[in-house]
């Protein structure tokens, strides 16, 4: 069986090689989209469309990884996994929208979203939620 050490170092150790390689190669040119999907063709018969950038994507990816492992986390601290996904839900169902409010509010713009404003806002909520969450199951 693996200890919490090792397994905390190991993590570590994989994210950092991780965040160095990803610094040093997501600023190229060739990391900016994944993909563009055409939606829709307009009278001059220019496309417009919907573009996938990487950045999208492994924020989608971080989002899954942190989620799942707050899962292993707090499983490994027996706190019940409804208490869990509670959690979860109401931590993403405040900071998902909050990702394009605060990108409107702050840049101006309506098509963006900003991983900072949700980040912000799920960093001052998360204590409470969590707190109000355990307050309640103990109950």
């Amino acid at each position: 069986m693996i200890s919490s050490e090792a397994f905390v170092l190991s993590l570590g150790l994989l994210l950092g090689s991780l965040a160095t390689w990803a610094f040093k190669r997501l600023p190229d040119e060739r990391w900016q989209f994944l993909a563009a999907v055409p939606i829709m063709k307009d009278s001059s018969g220019r496309w417009h469309g919907l573009n996938f950038t990487y950045y999208g994507l492994f924020t989608a990816n971080a989002l899954v990884f942190g989620v799942g492992l707050l899962i292993v986390l707090l499983g490994s601290l027996h706190v019940p996994t409804a208490v869990t996904l509670a959690l979860i839900f109401a931590v993403l169902l405040l900071c998902l929208p909050a990702a394009k409010w605060v990108a409107r509010l702050v840049e101006g713009k309506s098509c963006t979203f900003t991983v900072a404003g949700a980040f912000l806002l799920g960093f001052s909520l998360l204590p409470w939620c969590f707190i109000s969450l355990i307050w309640c199951y103990r109950r």
